[in-house]
């Protein structure tokens, strides 16, 4: 059984085995959720990233895949995390040194096949705790209206928990952090178990 847990606040202030960063195609640490990832577990996680991107003969990552780094500087920071899994939800078409353009957007569909393609490798490296951000909740960054984002994204996010729970896995608990939403009225933690 995993336990969910919806909650206020950042993926880099949670103490468990692996975080996501909801990644570009590209891997390129820009903003929001993956700046801040960059710039609390410092260039390591970036040159990683690199690295994986180059090893594919500079092609980008598929839209709804995963690949997982260290968590570079955060590693010292946290007793129990080691691995940065970024999902990669959208992209960009061209890439030109950091300079990404011609956005494709998230998708429903795209953000299902990244959290489900985290969770294979989070349970692939036996691990037992991850957190999530809410999967490219910026404006501009997928097709859904934007006040409607955060909710069908952690819907979406819930429903590809939900179909991962039915198998046999070694996670135990799942955070999703909503950043700066509130998640409820009161700002109280919700939890569930699948």
């Amino acid at each position: 059984m995993i336990q969910i847990e919806v909650k206020q606040g950042s993926v880099v202030d949670e103490d468990v085995d692996a975080i996501v960063c909801s990644a570009n195609n590209w891997l390129i640490l820009g903003s929001g959720v993956a700046g801040e990832i960059k710039m609390h577990g410092g260039p390591r996680i970036q040159a990683e990233c690199d690295q994986i991107v180059e090893k594919k003969g500079g092609s980008p990552i598929e839209i709804g895949g995963a690949i997982w780094t260290s968590a570079g500087e955060l590693m010292s920071k946290r007793l129990h995390l080691k691995y940065v899994i970024h999902a990669v939800g959208m992209g960009y078409k061209i890439r030109n040194g950091d300079d990404l353009q011609e956005r494709i957007l998230a998708t429903p569909e795209s953000i299902f096949k990244a959290v489900t393609s985290t969770l294979e490798i989070a349970d692939e490296m036996a691990m037992h705790t991850i957190a999530f951000p809410l999967m490219c909740a910026r404006p501009g960054y997928s097709t859904i209206e934007a006040e409607d984002a955060p909710w069908v994204l952690l819907a979406t996010m819930m429903r590809a928990i939900n179909s991962f729970a039915q198998k046999g896995n070694s996670i135990s608990k799942i955070i999703i952090c909503t950043g700066a939403l509130s998640v409820r009225p009161s700002t109280e933690t919700s939890k569930s178990n699948l």
